[in-house]
């Protein structure tokens, strides 16, 4: 405040410019607008989102329908799980071919090819009954030089083989045998059949790759069993279901394996129930030359004959590792599968019976 010249009484503006003013006059928000502002927003993304996994859900039930619909209307054995993979052999998993095998009278000859063995090593190990773990008992190892508690499809077929055949990686294996005294006695050699039965029935189809079985032990005679060498190797009246005593020869061990599959699965629970033993012209069940598979398992695979030859005449007080006479044995397809389709094909199907030697098949007399 001041005088200006008139006298009269000047006072000074001290009030901020209009434009300041004008602002300070501008309406305020109210109390809990922005609050609800951001609850509405965040509403409307709620929503978004719940419209969404409502959508995704009506998706994935279509889906469920149409692939419901499609095997209901297929009448093969078709598997459309994804291709094997390197994993460890204990764990279940579904073929990854596709089979129609019908049964069809005639549609091949008894053709077979053999495959010579070496024992590879002993060891306290299973890599399908236990992988990763010490087994219950002592096996002995033939074919594929690196079976262990920790092998992989893909480290077996990276391996070499003790087998004639080179493409022959696959992993046969049986408990050890001992003496009375408990000593473990080294096999001689072993024998490994691949035939074609039954005969007029299907075709056969190789063993997928990655597939394991196991046959044999307490109450499987006659389809586990021990002979003489010299005598007949598959003769009913030849089986004995002890160790024998083979005065001059010496005892071998057998085991014929199921050969007719379910057509899905490459392994089951028990490695046992996705194979069935063939049957006879009556149903009953025959492991040696049966004339059809069950309806349960329609497909036809190789007949493996299992047989090991110990160096032993007297197998008197001899018992396996196990505790058992009778002899089981596990299967594991680590073949060169090429290889094992060309052998199938050459002499399964072409009726021929070979015997597979560095890498060439033989043409060889029926047995």
């Amino acid at each position: 405040m001041g005088w200006n010249a008139a006298g009269v009484v000047k006072v000074h503006d001290t009030r901020p410019p209009w434009g300041s003013r004008v602002a300070n006059f501008a309406p305020r928000t109210k109390p809990g607008t922005r609050r609800q502002r951001r609850a509405q927003k965040l509403m409307r993304r709620r929503r978004r989102r719940q419209s969404i996994a409502a959508a995704l859900v009506a998706l994935v039930a279509l889906v469920a329908v149409a692939v419901a619909t499609t095997d209901r209307s297929d009448t093969h054995h078709r598997v459309q799980s994804p291709p094997a993979t390197d994993h460890a052999p204990g764990v279940w998993r579904r073929a990854t071919v596709s089979i129609a095998a019908q049964p069809r009278s005639g549609s091949e000859d008894d053709g077979s090819f053999r495959v010579e063995c070496t024992p590879s090593h002993r060891a306290q190990v299973d890599p399908i009954v236990a992988p990763r773990l010490v087994s219950h008992h002592v096996h002995e190892f033939f074919g594929n030089t690196s079976t262990s508690s920790r092998s992989t499809y893909a480290t077996m077929r990276r391996a070499s083989t003790t087998c004639s055949a080179s493409g022959d990686r696959a992993a046969y294996w049986a408990p050890a045998l001992q003496t009375g005294g408990g000593r473990y006695v080294r096999p001689e050699r072993a024998i490994f059949y691949y035939r074609n039965r039954p005969v007029e029935y299907g075709e056969t189809v190789p063993f997928p790759p990655d597939f394991r079985m196991i046959a044999g032990g307490p109450d499987s005679f006659p389809h586990a069993y021990w002979t003489c060498d010299g005598e007949s190797d598959t003769g009913l009246e030849s089986r004995r279901d002890f160790v024998p005593d083979c005065g001059g020869e010496e005892i071998k061990a057998h085991v014929f394996f199921p050969s007719c599959w379910d057509g899905e699965h490459l392994d089951a629970p028990d490695h046992r129930s996705h194979v069935a033993y063939g049957l006879d012209a009556d149903g009953n069940i025959d492991g040696t030359n049966p004339e059809s598979c069950p309806t349960s398992h329609p497909v036809k695979l190789p007949q493996l004959d299992f047989r090991v030859q110990y160096p032993v005449s007297d197998g008197s007080g001899y018992a396996f590792a196990d505790g058992e006479v009778l002899p089981h044995a596990d299967f594991w397809n680590t073949w060169d599968q090429r290889e094992l389709v060309a052998w199938i094909e050459k002499c399964l199907h072409g009726g021929q019976s070979c015997k597979l030697a560095d890498g060439e098949a033989r043409r060889q007399s029926p047995q």
